[in-house]
């Protein structure tokens, strides 16, 4: 039996504060995730100053109509490194490690819940219900 699952991300929700990180079960705020970070006073003014940065970029990005799609994607991305770049220069050694630890176990989470929602519509699909 061939199981099809179509998955949109046109439905990815909007409506989740910008500066949450968020999957299904787990949301992590960047207040949260500087709490983790043990940032200083001085770390969290720049990295708010690099997030505000990033969003007026973005903004602009976004809002220029004389950019194609594929245009708009490939400076999106380069605006994420960019911002992740940025943010990774004002830690130190032992935050930035801590922050690849979070952002990994994140990458896990979100990579099992996706796990389980195949496997739950795939079940569903297959229940004599259907």
């Amino acid at each position: 039996m061939l199981c099809v699952v179509n998955i949109s991300f046109a439905q990815i929700r909007r409506d989740v504060p910008e500066n949450t990180i968020t999957d299904s079960t787990q949301k992590i705020s960047r207040k949260e995730m500087m709490d983790e970070l043990g940032l200083s006073k001085e770390q969290r003014v720049q990295w708010k100053q690099i997030q505000q940065n990033n969003k007026a970029q973005k903004e602009s990005i976004m809002n220029n109509d004389s950019l194609t799609t594929e245009q708009k994607k490939i400076m999106l991305k380069d605006l994420h490194k960019q911002t992740n770049n940025d943010i990774d220069a004002i830690l130190s050694d032992e935050q930035r490690e801590k922050m690849k630890e979070i952002k990994q176990e994140m990458r896990d989470q979100k990579a099992n819940n996706f796990n389980n929602s195949i496997q739950d519509s795939s079940r569903n699909m297959m229940s004599p219900e259907n």
